[in-house]
């Protein structure tokens, strides 16, 4: 829709969950600054108030930004997170952890399953080479650790034997934790 029209509550509540968590940066003032972006407003700018620490009036994001910046909001009609949403930026190369709609997976899926003679083509087109043969690494197995744990029931001192990595601790505590120097 048109930028300056009122979001619907629907719209509302997609953009909060799609920018909920990711980092924005403020264009207005002499640094920039980063921001978590946590909710997005019901209210729009000029009905959003808040304390102004320099003249401990309440104010309205609006006119805040108009009176110290002298800017005249662009989206006057778009919500806000107490910031004016034309002088927020979504900071890039974040990671985001949230669910592939239908559109997106199957976009993603129709992309991976080509063939591996298309494959092999996509990555010699990035320069890069594969010998045929594996790579020889010198190497030596490391002996583990002794463990020794105290058993829960205020009993001695018992060693554990490591398996591969892992070791039962059921009933036993730390007698005294250590690191691990080779």
């Amino acid at each position: 829709g048109c930028l300056n029209s009122v979001f619907t509550e629907d719209e509302r509540r997609l953009l909060t969950n799609e920018i909920s968590g990711l980092k924005i940066k403020t264009t207005h003032g002499n640094t920039p600054r980063l921001f978590r972006a946590v909710n997005m407003g019901r209210l729009l700018p000029q009905h959003t108030f808040f304390e102004c620490k320099v003249t401990g009036q309440r104010v309205s994001v609006a006119s805040f930004f108009k009176s110290k910046y002298g800017l005249s909001l662009e989206y006057p009609m778009r919500p806000d997170f107490i910031l004016a949403l034309e002088l927020c930026w979504l900071v890039r190369g974040q990671r985001v952890m949230k669910k592939l709609t239908e559109q997106q997976a199957t976009s993603m899926i129709k992309l991976m399953a080509s063939s591996a003679p298309n494959r092999q083509r996509d990555v010699q087109g990035f320069w890069i080479r594969k010998e045929s043969e594996m790579m020889k690494a010198r190497g030596h197995v490391l002996r583990p650790p002794m463990i020794e744990y105290n058993e829960r029931n205020g009993g001695g001192p018992v060693d554990v034997l490591v398996n591969r990595g892992s070791w039962d601790a059921h009933q036993k505590e730390f007698k005294e934790p250590k690191g691990i120097f080779i």
